[in-house]
């Protein structure tokens, strides 16, 4: 790897936009170039590598910088694919020209619609960025330059960067379906996901493939190997590993919303969350719900009195920002501009009304404003303030603590002035986004983020307002979707006011939902925390599985399930349990060495192998057990060949014991080892009644079982006496089931 060539050289010199040092940190550098030696090692395989962020964290940046790198080391083409949006395609577009900027010679951009996928010959003697947004079209185009009959690029080394890699790549029919004779259809790719996948087996020599994205959930749970089990010639969707983007210092996110800084007493992030009822909720989503012309800001004729709340504390805050800048004597064309986001519902006809219900309080603020001594005005205006000055409380102590400077609080008759001027003057704007078109008009072409012109804007919005878009000095998010069953990968794509936050606006920031929506954001960033901590742990190379957690109640998916129809899936819940069936014992001569070799083992914990008992052992010292018990067993029926994986096995052990699946002190890294000896139970299987093929008892042995398996894992061994009248080889051997852990938690995973 040259990690000296003049692309990568140049990057590393760039400034921090944000502050001193570089833009590029030591930390950056390293995650880049994990990147590159790992989808280089891994390219024979065809299987993708994994650039995992936080939601606006620095994803963009670091597969610029690996791009860099790659030209530097004998790549001729990049291939970004973005989201199916013009909006953050030219976003995409734009970026990358202002990064290459300085080697416009050398490097070409182009966005690959523009020439409909027809490319001059003289590009092939540059280095060359295609962009195409994920839309078949466009993917037709991009095909069309790189293996088409006129193509100019062929035979030259390829790295696409599949940005959003859960969004549009992912995703298949059928799988669940049957056909007229009742035949179960395999699952196939969709339009996009097919043309992906196409042009990944057309180029030569193989492309490298990069997945980027923050919410990467639908990708682990995807086959390990060809993405079709019936086509072993389609291309892998799980990524063989991961690269965690490094999290830069001033980034705002899940853990400050709705993670321990939350919780914080002693933190101003404390004081952020402001509760919405479901009543007022209902009716915002519900067009005409009220009479506008009795809309007033308080009193019985407040139908949205949050809302109201969210509109005022958004102009103070703003106001006391703008009055810290001043105070600081930044010039006139320095000031900040503010946004609010407001993201309840998808429907245009909603947004109307919404827009039209922020208007109408907004002009109710502003008469109020207007008229003086107006009691109403005032007392929002007060508990407002005082809401905000004791979150600068907050801070300036921590500040305080550290030697830091406080931040200023400006006077209340200040900031009331100052709010007065703001209303008078027309502000806040208030802005629809609910369409691609209304995207692609209000970002800035220079940096790709969504363009502030007034002081302050209320945006109301829906799904376009997710993926990729940039809200920059976000103060108040009033968040609403809430439907049935929440799709993690996509709820957390709405997270607009994630991102680099500067300290003094995080401070003011406030966020409006209701209780239950807040519940579930905290529950999905509990799940969202373990998977990074387990992918920094154990990588996703497991063979078999890559474990995953959600809610025990099914109110939170992962993803949609067209993205995992062809994955074979097990999930864990409160009844699960894992045993061998319709299997091939070693042989009569072979058997009893592996019994009795077992039988030592529970002699050396404390455990008689002749009577019943529990133990509770280490993680370790269980696997030994396992992979032990598993070796008299030799080959299984077809139909039952995952029954028992012992490397499957094993793996849940290592994950549900271990500390960061929750268990307590007492049970952390351990397994219960239950012993039930002289058994009795027939071969089933040679009596081809394989489904009562099971050695537990359920009142001896699976309730109580189940009730240990709340605190640990629990390997229940039956010690079978295996007779020749009960259709065995005369033999004693041990028979295991094992009980996942369950702590109101249910567990999902792919395997092989």
């Amino acid at each position: 790897m040259d990690i000296s060539g003049r692309f990568y050289a140049k990057l590393k010199t760039l400034p921090n936009p944000f502050g001193p040092g570089r833009k590029y940190s030591i930390k950056d550098l390293g995650c880049i170039q994990r990147t590159f030696a790992g989808l280089t090692a891994n390219n024979p395989t065809g299987s993708p590598g994994l650039l995992l962020g936080k939601i606006q964290s620095g994803k963009t940046k670091s597969f610029i910088g690996l791009i860099a790198l790659c030209f530097d080391n004998g790549f001729d083409v990049v291939v970004v694919l973005t989201k199916n949006s013009e909006a953050l395609t030219s976003q995409t577009v734009r970026r990358l020209v202002k990064e290459f900027r300085d080697f416009s010679d050398s490097i070409r951009i182009r966005d690959i619609k523009d020439g409909k996928g027809s490319l001059p010959p003289d590009l092939a003697s540059k280095k060359l960025i295609l962009v195409a947004k994920k839309q078949h079209t466009n993917l037709d185009y991009l095909s069309a330059a790189l293996v088409g009959p006129a193509s100019h690029l062929k035979g030259k080394k390829v790295l696409i960067i599949d940005d959003e890699a859960d969004s549009a790549s992912v995703s298949f029919s059928g799988g669940s379906r049957k056909d007229k004779e009742g035949r179960k259809l395999e699952a196939e790719f969709r339009k996009v996901a097919k043309k992906i996948d196409a042009l990944r087996r057309e180029l030569h020599p193989r492309p490298v493939f990069l997945q980027v994205t923050a919410t990467p959930y639908s990708l682990l749970l995807q086959n390990k190997g060809a993405a079709l089990k019936h086509d072993r010639s389609a291309q892998p969707l799980r990524p063989s590993f991961a690269e965690l983007v490094p999290v830069h210092a001033d980034y705002f996110g899940g853990d400050h919303y709705f993670g321990e800084i939350s919780d914080d007493s002693s933190r101003a992030e404390s004081l952020m969350h402001h509760s919405v009822s479901e009543a007022e909720m209902e009716l915002l989503g519900t067009p005409n719900s009220f009479d506008l012309s009795s809309l007033a800001i308080s009193g019985q004729q407040a139908h949205a009195p949050s809302l109201v709340a969210s509109l005022v504390g958004f102009v103070v805050s703003g106001c006391i920002r703008r009055l810290q800048q001043e105070t600081e004597g930044q010039a006139e064309k320095d000031l900040l501009n503010f946004a609010m986001l407001m993201h309840t519902e998808p429907g245009k006809q909603v947004h109307n009304w919404q827009v039209n219900v922020v208007a109408k309080i907004v002009g109710c603020l502003s008469s109020a404003a207007a008229l003086p001594g107006s009691r109403d005005f005032d007392d929002l205006l007060r508990r407002t303030y005082d809401d905000l000055a004791t979150s600068l409380a907050l801070e300036n102590k921590a500040r305080k603590a550290n030697k830091m400077a406080p931040f200023a609080l400006p006077s209340f008759d200040s900031v009331k002035a100052k709010v007065k001027q703001t209303l008078a003057g027309g502000f806040p704007r208030v802005t629809i986004v609910n369409s691609d078109e209304d995207v692609s008009g209000l970002l800035d072409a220079e940096s790709g983020e969504l363009k502030l012109e007034a002081f302050l804007t209320v945006f109301v919005a829906g799904q376009y307002m997710d993926r990729g878009v940039t809200i920059p000095n976000l103060l108040a998010f009033f968040y609403g979707r809430s439907p049935k069953t929440f799709q993690q990968d996509t709820v957390l794509q709405h997270c607009r006011m994630f991102g680099f936050r500067f300290r003094p606006e995080v401070v003011v920031t406030r966020f409006y939902t209701t209780d239950r929506i807040l519940a579930v954001l905290r529950e999905m960033h509990v799940n969202d925390t373990i998977l990074r901590q387990r992918i920094e742990k154990y990588g996703v190379s497991d063979d078999l599985l890559q474990i995953l957690q959600t809610s025990a109640t099914g109110g939170i998916k992962y993803c949609s399930f067209d993205k995992i129809r062809a994955s074979r899936l097990r999930v864990v819940d409160a009844t699960t349990k894992f045993w061998p069936r319709a299997f091939e014992l070693k042989k009569a001569q072979e058997l009893p060495a592996f019994t009795f070799k077992v039988d030592d083992m529970l002699s050396g914990l404390g455990v008689d192998p002749e009577k019943n008992g529990q133990v509770l052992v280490s993680a370790e010292q269980a696997i030994s057990i396992i992979e032990n018990v598993s070796a008299a067993f030799v080959g299984f029926a077809p139909a039952y060949a995952q029954a028992w994986l012992t490397q499957e096995i094993v793996q849940l052990v290592q994950r549900l014991s271990d500390p960061m699946a929750g268990r307590d002190r007492d049970h952390a890294g351990k397994v219960f080892i239950v012993v039930r000896p002289g058994r009795k139970r027939p071969n089933q299987f040679a009596r081809n009644v394989t489904v009562l093929d099971s050695p537990d008892n359920p009142e001896e042995d699976t309730k109580p079982c189940h009730r240990l398996a709340k605190s640990a894992p629990v390997l229940l061994l039956t010690r079978q006496n295996g007779s020749t009248e009960d259709d065995w080889f005369g033999k004693p051997f041990w028979w295991p089931v094992f009980f996942p852990p369950f702590d109101e938690k249910c567990y999902m995973y792919a395997i092989d």
